[in-house]
């Protein structure tokens, strides 16, 4: 990878960061929000249920003024108090889990306003206006207790509101959903400003039949039902968002556009230009809200990945650590299994030694000293890989020195002198075992034979990494000689025939010939490094 490539793979984990940050503070507040709409779709159905409650008292204890606020205003039905109160208590039933009394709520309410639109339509009196109580505020012009037209669709589309909440999480139902709340209560602010600017019932653009308090009720219904849907949404911003924006911004426009247009007259062009500036705003501000929903789907999506990917890298880190913690468990096992050996070994050597103590013939005693430092040897490779940080490798260089001070220090004479010209030849455990006894055997035979009628002399041990990953040890001497490549024929000595075994299972060459001061000089050339079975 290029440096260029590299800086723009940093550049964009950088911008990643930092959006997947600002979206965490974002979401953080939503998230805040997210919190009370629960509790906001509940206080609007505890606001619902009261505000029925409170009319339908008015009407049974006859006191107007919780009825009908203002004698010019338009009062709320006693039915339709009740469906109020109907649809509060639906939309708690959903809130808190009653599924059932919800959809009975919802069922109930559309029947009521189907009737009375059937009365509406097809100008017949199913004798449902006025089942509860009598009607006595409504103009003689007008049916008593009857709901509007207005109401009554309104009423309608809440009961379908209810019914797309109760019929389980889908995006089109929650944003349908969220859609009609939203123009239920575009619907109701636009009648409730035109009772607040006092315009003329023949100027407002909303149907005129819906009651002031009916106004309010189902501005409150309309939030209530919008914070509930936005509850099935955590993720994102809910999806009919900006469409409520819009609903909300052109029912503000056109409501104040025609409470201005009686008071200044058709001549002005004021009220068309404040609907031109409102509807644009509006529009603006819907496309406003559906671009952050985009980015925050987007932002959303990076968390994602960050979050996987910082979850691959966790899970990346504890399987490191898992497998660093067993290797460390396997190499402390494999050391104590080397040091367990070595010491094995070490107790078969004392044996040994035990067993020579007693042995009176000097040849059998010989031959368990022999066999005693070969055990020994096996040992020394145990007990460095015991000590050594690679378990795998080992310096025969340091081995062969070991073996050679052990042999050296065993012999009655002191006065033999070894020169050592070591080079680190650092071989794997397969090759280590049979080149150490090689060593041993090889050091063995010049102690026994190079110095016979001497007590002094010298021997020099050369290790050396040679070309090709080969490894060469020579054992020479200055003594009497007198060892040619017929001493490791077959027929030969326990000795030479251990040494040529060796030498046949490490892939190596065997050479012998004579030194510089006549005495013998013996190598051996292997790979330091066999393939595994």
């Amino acid at each position: 990878m290029t440096a260029k490539s590299q800086r723009g793979v940093v550049l964009r984990a950088a911008v990643e960061a930092e959006v997947a940050r600002a979206h965490d503070v974002i979401q953080r507040w939503f998230a805040r929000l997210s919190g009370y709409r629960k509790w906001s779709a509940a206080a609007a159905g505890v606001l619902l249920v009261t505000f029925g409650l409170v009319v339908a008292y008015g009407w049974v204890a006859q006191v107007p003024a919780l009825v009908q606020p203002h004698p010019e205003w338009s009062s709320m039905k006693f039915n339709t108090a009740l469906c109020f109160i109907t649809l509060g208590v639906g939309l708690l039933a959903l809130i808190f889990g009653a599924r059932g009394a919800a959809l009975a709520c919802a069922v109930l309410v559309a029947v009521v306003a189907a009737l009375v639109l059937m009365q509406h339509a097809f100008g017949v009196d199913l004798s449902i206006d006025e089942l509860f109580v009598s009607d006595y505020l409504t103009p003689p012009e007008q049916e008593p207790g009857r709901l509007s037209p207005m109401s009554a669709i309104l009423l309608m589309v809440g009961s379908w509101v209810l019914v797309l909440l109760w019929s389980g999480y889908a995006v089109w139902r929650t944003a349908l959903a969220g859609i009609l709340a939203s123009l239920i209560a575009g619907v109701a602010l636009s009648a409730l400003m035109g009772y607040v600017a006092r315009a003329p019932a023949s100027t407002m653009l909303t149907i005129p039949g819906i009651p002031v308090l009916g106004a309010l009720a189902f501005i409150v219904f309309g939030v209530g039902c919008g914070a509930y849907a936005a509850t099935l949404e955590t993720d994102h911003l809910p999806r009919w968002l900006p469409w409520a924006a819009l609903i909300a911004g052109f029912a503000c426009t056109f409501s104040l556009g025609a409470a201005l247009l009686p008071a200044l007259g058709r001549q002005s062009r004021v009220p068309e230009l404040v609907i031109a500036v409102g509807a644009t705003l509006s529009i603006l501000m819907a496309v406003s809200l559906q671009a952050y929903r985009r980015l925050d789907a987007q932002g959303v999506l990076v968390r994602r990945a960050l979050a996987k990917r910082e979850e691959a890298l966790r899970a990346s880190e504890l399987a490191e650590h898992r497998l660093r913690d067993s290797l460390q468990e396997k190499e402390l096992l494999l050391k104590e299994i080397h040091h367990r050996v070595k010491n094995n070994l070490q107790v078969v050597a004392s044996l040994l030694a035990l067993q020579a103590a007693r042995s009176r013939d000097s040849q059998s005693r010989e031959m368990l000293e022999d066999c005693r430092q070969r055990v020994l040897s096996m040992a020394m490779v145990h007990q460095k890989l015991y000590g050594a940080s690679d378990l795998q490798r080992i310096d025969l260089g340091t081995l062969v020195q070991d073996i050679a001070g052990m042999l050296v220090g065993s012999q009655d004479r002191a006065a033999i002198e070894v020169l050592f010209d070591l080079e680190p030849l650092v071989v794997d455990i397969e090759t280590a075992f049979p080149a150490s006894l090689i060593a041993n055997e090889l050091i063995t035979n010049c102690l026994k034979h190079a110095f016979v009628g001497r007590d002094h002399g010298i021997m020099r041990i050369v290790t050396r990494r040679e070309p090709h990953g080969r490894g060469r040890i020579v054992v020479s001497d200055d003594g009497i000689g007198g060892v040619t490549s017929e001493t490791f024929t077959p027929g030969g000595s326990l000795g030479s025939t251990i040494v040529r075994a060796l030498v046949r299972q490490l892939d190596g060459e065997l050479s012998v010939g004579e030194n510089a001061s006549g005495g013998s000089a013996i190598a051996v050339v292997f790979p330091v490094s066999r393939a595994r079975p």
